[in-house]
């Protein structure tokens, strides 16, 4: 039985990542641990729920003209929404703020995205555009998805092998790679602000992934409008979501009434101090005590 290179990279892409996280938030609570664990089944639920959302949204927009679309493709920003929305949810319920559970599960996705992505390029999935560049790749005839690379147009029914293809999924592994190294080099940081981390990674990534696609070749890229691929308008949209983030983190604090006559200062976020680790109590210099205490009429 031959096992599928594509199924042994995305395997070992979970591990990586698992063993990734487990690396970086030594110190913190089991709580935290067991979110994560609690997060990723919902790699698998966001990779196939995403993509079918949208091909199914994309048949709609059409006057659902032709045959519906069939479940079962998978997408690889469904698969990062999926595992970081759901730790987000599960880190907040063991204590995390939301940009606390962001920026540790950063790199441990962009190295999932990385290791993935290198499975699909031994596939010949999402295959690049065709180039007489040296670097190029080839596809034999004896292929599993030679017809595929037949009807995209980047091989002859009769031929040997493909043309010389740009390795894009490659291209998009090696600025994952880059983003997962950028998280783990902001992540001890002190200077580093809530939220950072997942700022500087996403916008590595993103900016990357919009670019890699542009040497895509295959028709499962999807174009909207002939302007932009699916891939791209996903990045678009990631960036825009990182940059609301921080954009909301950077809020200046308001003064609201407390209800009792007096005046206080809120933030959006119920964590006072992100930097501060879970279960810590930040130390106390008395002042705040002697704020809080009101006098007995």
């Amino acid at each position: 039985m031959e096992i599928s290179p594509w199924l042994v990279c995305q395997v070992a892409a979970v591990f990586a990542a698992a063993w990734l996280f487990v690396r970086t938030t030594r110190g913190e609570r089991f709580a935290v641990r067991a979110a994560f664990l609690r997060a990723l089944p919902f790699t698998v639920v966001g990779a196939l729920g995403v993509d079918y959302a949208l091909r199914l949204l994309g048949y709609l927009g059409s006057g659902a003209r032709g045959a519906a679309p069939a479940f079962g493709g998978i997408m690889a920003y469904g698969a990062l929404f999926g595992l970081g929305g759901a730790f987000a949810f599960f880190g907040k319920r063991a204590g995390m703020s939301t940009y606390r559970a962001l920026d540790r599960i950063t790199a441990p996705l962009a190295l999932l995205v990385c290791i993935g992505r290198v499975g699909c390029a031994l596939a010949g999935c999402e295959h690049g555009k065709a180039t007489g560049g040296s670097f190029g790749v080839t596809y034999p005839a004896s292929h599993p998805h030679f017809d595929t690379f037949v009807h995209d147009g980047v091989a002859n029914a009769s031929a040997a092998a493909t043309e010389r293809l740009h390795p894009a999924t490659l291209y998009e592994a090696a600025f994952a790679l880059a983003a997962c190294l950028f998280a783990l080099f902001l992540l001890p940081r002190k200077t580093t602000r809530p939220g950072g981390v997942f700022f500087g990674g996403t916008l590595v990534y993103a900016g990357g992934r919009i670019v890699s696609e542009a040497f895509r070749g295959d028709a499962a890229r999807g174009d909207l409008g002939g302007a932009f691929t699916i891939g791209q308008a996903m990045s678009v949209f990631a960036i825009g979501l990182a940059f609301s983030l921080a954009l909301r983190e950077t809020e200046p604090k308001r003064e609201t009434n407390d209800g009792d006559g007096g005046r206080s200062l809120h933030r959006h976020d119920a964590d006072e101090d992100e930097n501060e680790p879970i279960g810590q109590t930040p130390p106390d210099d008395g002042a705040s005590l002697r704020a809080g205490v009101r006098l007995g009429a």
